[in-house]
């Protein structure tokens, strides 16, 4: 199992240092290295953006603080040098598989809220991340 708990504490001791307007300029610079994909993301309403290419999820950009989740040598990428050092970029190989946990309380207090009982925590994959903090 794969605990997430040092990249989420450390993308939210940046929180200070991430805006909307930094969130959008790495979605520009993905969109720019990925021509063929498209953002689905509802801003304002939802705390993760989706890019998608040719609707396979290829990354997932939190709004709240600088954590991204995109999968390896995405659109030619070099992730930390493209992205830069303010942003915690966890590169994985499947969004679906089930190896990661995460300490739901700290979910809680980076999202602000309570989260669903129906996720393990102890064995999850990041689409449930995704479903239980969107």
């Amino acid at each position: 199992m794969n605990h997430l708990e040092e990249e989420i504490t450390r993308a939210w001791s940046l929180r200070n240092s991430w805006t909307p307007t930094k969130m959008r300029n790495v979605l520009d610079l993905l969109l720019q290295h990925c021509p063929s994909s498209r953002v689905d993301w509802d801003e304002g309403d939802e705390e993760w953006a989706r890019l998608l290419c040719h609707d396979r999820l290829v990354a997932l950009v939190c709004y709240r603080f600088p954590l991204i989740f995109i999968l390896p040598d995405t659109c030619g990428l070099n992730l930390q040098h493209d992205l830069g050092k303010d942003i915690v970029v966890d590169s994985l190989s499947s969004f679906d598989d089930v190896f990661f946990a995460v300490d739901r309380n700290l979910l809680e207090t980076c999202f602000g809220r309570q989260l669903t009982n129906s996720i393990d925590y102890e064995r999850m994959s990041i689409k449930d991340i995704w479903w239980a903090t969107v």
